[in-house]
């Protein structure tokens, strides 16, 4: 189907999670390419549901929608964590309870009420199931700091393997005042593992990379994070290896017969392998290999191999047992199978930490659903409304905003997604910015609105920084986003927006922390939620407590914020 700029598509249906047929509330469509769209929807089990395709001019709740024609679609769910593909093509038509096949749908839908599993919870009180994530106490309104240490520190790009032992870690100890007052409850690392170029070409997960320092340093740092009241997070990048690991090293003198060839995935390229790589000096033995991406250097592991797993598993044990971090950041989680996750989760809650020890999953898309739970990782990266913040202001249209804000309530409202603006691999945020007067704003969608907010080491200065503007081969440019800490104690060095920038961010932490209705237990209900028009939006939080006596419940505290172009 055909559809004019601005347009936009949405899932529209018979209950809570379609927006029971009211278009504004329904689950909106991505744009894929040409005239196909595409939504991934979370439902409840064992529920038969009706619903439609309604084409939307914007996202104003008052907009103009035009309605798919013919009869209403039909999905009947099955248990939890199922997951069906659809595949629906547009129809013109009328819509009513004349159209014979409306009529044979109203039939079946009566069918199945009498056979409905009454005892599997079905109905439309326990219908509206969503999943939900219970945070470890001390996250729960924590501000998250990341670093990347091997920019941050200043470190080469490359790792020779033979040099000395270069202690940079001690740099931090110059920046915990910073950190402290800037309002920062935990510090996120970045890969701190021996590695042979950026660090996420992993050789030796026991060992702190040697531009870095060693274990015995970090360990000594950790423990000096936590005296000043701040939790320590690791990057786990589990999903692949570097080629110096010494799995892979065996790989590349033994070839198929290696005992560790079980560890990756080896072999004919198969219609789910990422890439395809051949080992140069033995591309006539028919070793080959999958990659993440296409990239040689990132061989990929094979989770589903239990001595691959007993490795990952020992690795998590030794740095939150043995060095004492406090969680873990997973990179490229949502390309792993939750099932993997579970076990994984099922290990850390039996370290020392128990269901203290936080798991973060990096999440580019997709439903965050699969993968963050009770029984998986906490949290995942809110990578769409990473994006919508960045095209509302750049754009002047808060209707991305309204968007992503819309989808986060359908599918994700009982899970607390980290948010971020900036990172190791995205431009920094004074870079992305093209009006310079809409870093406030964009501070205020991190700091004020619901999530785990995570603060990228610079940006709080005003650091700019983008992958065109990099050098470095081995991390495509992105470089430019990982240069060395500034130096905190002399505002003279920073940029010349620097002094401002920090203030106001240490004001944003302290409002959020001085009012709860900003922090986790403030409500960002889509109703609460009005888009005025293209360059105007107002959030408002609310925070609701249950009278004990009259079991009613009252708003104790608001929370209003209002966006303006």
């Amino acid at each position: 189907m055909e559809t004019n700029f601005g347009d936009h598509l949405a899932i529209v249906g018979k209950h809570p999670l379609l927006g029971e047929w009211v278009p504004s509330k329904g689950v909106p469509m991505d744009w894929v390419e040409g005239t196909r769209w595409t939504a991934t929807v979370y439902l409840p089990e064992f529920s038969l549901l009706q619903y439609k395709y309604v084409v939307r001019q914007g996202w104003n709740p008052n907009g103009e929608a035009r309605w798919q024609g013919g009869p209403d679609r039909i999905v009947a769910t099955g248990n939890h964590h199922t997951e069906q593909s659809i595949r629906d093509v547009w129809t013109d038509g009328d819509w009513g309870a004349e159209n014979p096949t409306c009529k044979a749908l109203n039939a079946a839908i009566a069918a199945f009420d009498e056979v409905r599993p009454g005892d599997l919870g079905y109905g439309a009180e326990s219908s509206t199931i969503k999943n939900t994530a219970t945070l470890p106490e001390w996250a729960r309104n924590a501000v998250f700091y990341q670093i990347f240490p091997l920019g941050y520190f200043g470190a080469p790009t490359v790792n020779d393997q033979k040099s000395k032992v270069a202690p940079r870690l001690k740099q931090i100890r110059e920046h915990y005042k910073h950190l402290e007052e800037l309002g920062v409850d935990a510090v996120y690392f970045s890969p701190l593992f021996e590695s042979g170029t950026h660090g996420y070409d992993t050789f030796d997960y026991f060992e702190i990379d040697r531009r870095l320092g060693d274990v015995k340093l970090f360990k000594q740092i950790v423990k000096e994070l936590h005296e000043h009241g701040i939790k320590v997070v690791l990057d786990g990048v589990f999903n692949h290896t570097g080629t110096g690991h010494f799995a892979f090293k065996d790989l590349t003198i033994n070839g198929p017969n290696s005992q560790y060839a079980g560890w990756y995935h080896l072999g004919a390229r198969k219609a789910d392998f990422e890439g395809y790589c051949v080992v140069d000096d033995m591309s006539d033995s028919g070793f080959s290999y999958d990659c993440w991406e296409g990239h040689p250097v990132l061989p990929r592991l094979n989770l589903e191999n239990h001595d691959v797993k007993q490795h990952i598993f020992d690795v998590a044990r030794f740095w939150v047992d043995e060095v004492g971090i406090d969680g873990w950041r997973l990179d490229v989680a949502h390309e792993i199978e939750p099932d993997f996750w579970r076990e994984f989760r099922a290990v850390c809650d039996n370290t020392r930490l128990g269901k203290d020890c936080l798991l973060v999953g990096e999440m580019i898309h997709g439903n965050y659903n699969y993968w963050v739970g009770d029984d998986r990782l906490h949290s995942g990266t809110n990578y769409q409304m990473s994006h919508a913040t960045w095209f509302s202001l750049n754009d002047r249209n808060y209707e991305y905003f309204y968007n992503a804000l819309l989808r986060e309530n359908c599918l994700f409202s009982g899970l607390t997604l980290v948010n971020f603006l900036g990172n190791h691999d995205v431009p920094r945020v004074a870079s992305n910015i093209t009006n310079p007067k809409h870093y406030l704003h964009a501070m205020v969608v991190l700091l004020l609105m619901k999530g785990i907010p995570c603060l990228y080491y610079g940006d709080e200065f005003g650091m700019e920084g983008t992958p065109a503007d990099g050098t470095d081969e081995h991390s495509g440019g992105d470089d430019a986003m990982r240069r060395p800490m500034l130096d905190c104690a002399k505002p003279a060095t920073w940029p010349a927006v620097g002094v401002s920038r920090v203030a106001l961010n240490k004001k944003l932490i302290k409002i959020r922390r001085e009012h709860p209705v900003f922090g986790i237990d403030g409500t960002q209900d889509i109703e609460d939620i009005q888009l005025l028009s293209n360059d105007q939006i107002i959030v408002t939080r609310y925070v609701k407590e249950t009278d004990p006596k009259t079991k009613k419940e009252e708003v104790t505290a608001v929370g209003c914020l209002v966006f303006n172009c």
